[in-house]
């Protein structure tokens, strides 16, 4: 090897090794960055309680960049001393009253499951007092707003919108968006992180998933199955009259449970499931801004 070609090898080297360093520079300082952004927990605290009236997409968003700095994540776990604790009790609520707070149902979301299992399709269209999938969704407000678990609501919704659903209700939060900043901070205490899901095919509260839409969706899922229940409970005797009877009950729910004003995307909604069993409700504050009494 010339020595021309042995200085170029060498260079190359360096410079190799140079780039190498100054990436895992990069990354250690944007770590850094994202693990200590405060001075200390009443630093952190300070901002926690003068952002907690922002716009909700915008709360959740710095909540997310600032949750990997411990002094924050204890600043949020400790919220509940500066605004008290909240009130929670366990009901069964008629599910054609409550009220989403997410502005995207997910068609596949509602309806996927008990279109292709019989048993869930009868547990469903007998009604009564029903826990979907075994769980609870989160309300507050006496029954009327639905905080988290809008999937399994809708499932229940347009299936039998006589039916009643099992809920841990959150009593005396009334504020629909400031009740999912504190579930939010709740879900935060307890896993360090947020959890983000999306919909993403059609939104069954949207007029552009209209009936031609609804009923392909239907006659390409229904499992010949659960055609029988169906008729067993006199709600259709062949798919199209399912398809009827399920649209039906769709138009009932557009009509007359649309979003709560400023309900976000599915995005940025609590993740409560996320958490191990209600450990969520540890860290949850009860924020200065909820009202004392529920509105109806």
């Amino acid at each position: 090897m010339t020595s021309k070609k042995l200085y170029l090898t060498i260079f190359g080297i360096v410079l190799f090794v140079a780039l190498a360093v100054f990436v895992v520079k990069m990354i250690l300082l944007h770590s850094n960055a994202n693990t200590n952004r405060f001075v200390s927990i009443e630093d952190a605290t300070t901002f926690l309680v003068a952002h907690v009236k922002d716009d909700y997409v915008k709360f959740v968003t710095e909540l997310g960049e600032n949750i990997k700095d411990p002094k924050f994540l204890e600043a949020v776990r400790l919220l509940k001393n500066k605004y008290g604790t909240v009130q929670s009790s366990t009901h069964f609520y008629p599910v054609k009253a409550l009220i989403p707070t997410q502005n995207e149902i997910s068609p596949e979301k509602s309806l996927l499951f008990p279109l292709k299992n019989a048993a869930t399709a009868d547990l469903f269209l007998k009604g009564g007092n029903i826990a979907v999938g075994n769980n609870s969704i989160v309300t507050s407000c006496g029954g009327r707003y639905i905080i988290d678990g809008h999937h399994r609501w809708s499932q229940l919704a347009v299936m039998n919108p006589t039916s009643y659903i099992k809920s841990i209700d959150l009593d005396n939060m009334c504020s629909p968006v400031d009740t999912l900043k504190a579930v939010q901070l709740g879900i935060a205490g307890a896993v360090g992180k947020i959890p983000i899901k999306g919909v993403k095919d059609f939104n069954l509260l949207s007029p552009n998933f209209d009936f031609g839409l609804f009923k392909s969706f239907i006659v390409a899922n229904i499992d010949p199955s659960v055609i029988p229940v169906f008729e067993k409970y006199g709600k259709g005797y062949n798919v199209d009259e399912i398809v009827a009877y399920l649209w039906s009950n769709v138009e009932y729910l557009r009509m007359n449970n649309q979003p709560a004003t400023g309900a976000p995307k599915r995005d940025y909604m609590p993740q409560t499931d996320t958490t191990s069993g209600s450990e969520w409700q540890t860290y949850l504050p009860k924020l200065e801004s909820y009202a004392n009494f529920c509105q109806r």
